[in-house]
């Protein structure tokens, strides 16, 4: 497995004048990995948004990421206790969305062999 980086609430470069926040990004390691510029969308393998109430603003970030090359988007939708797992980019959406309810296990593309309790996600 390739080692990884997270950064959490860092703008990640997508464009020009687009830098969104995700609450939580795994980087793919690279040599300068403890950079202080942004991230690019060429950098990361996920994003993570946690919403509690503003999950219609999260949403509207993925055809963003999706556009910029973003393998992967999950939205931790606290108020309806759901996560929503976006894959396979295609332009600017996501062609595979699963949603994971409560008592399922789940784990990011970029580690196949991980998997993580959506209660320990959800609270």
């Amino acid at each position: 497995m390739a080692a990884r980086l997270v950064r959490v609430q860092s703008p990640v470069r997508l464009g020009p004048h687009s830098a969104p926040q995700p609450d939580i990004a795994l980087l793919r390691r690279s040599p300068d990995y403890y950079r202080t510029a942004p991230a690019t969308a060429r950098d990361v393998s996920l994003v993570i948004e946690v919403a509690d109430t503003a999950v219609e603003y999260d949403r509207a970030k993925l055809p963003l990421y999706a556009e910029a090359g973003i393998p992967e988007a999950w939205i931790v939708d606290l108020q309806a206790e759901r996560l929503e797992i976006y894959r396979q980019r295609r332009g600017a959406r996501y062609e595979r969305t699963l949603v994971v309810q409560h008592s399922e296990t789940v784990g990011p593309e970029a580690f196949r062999d991980v998997a993580l309790p959506t209660a320990d996600l959800l609270g």
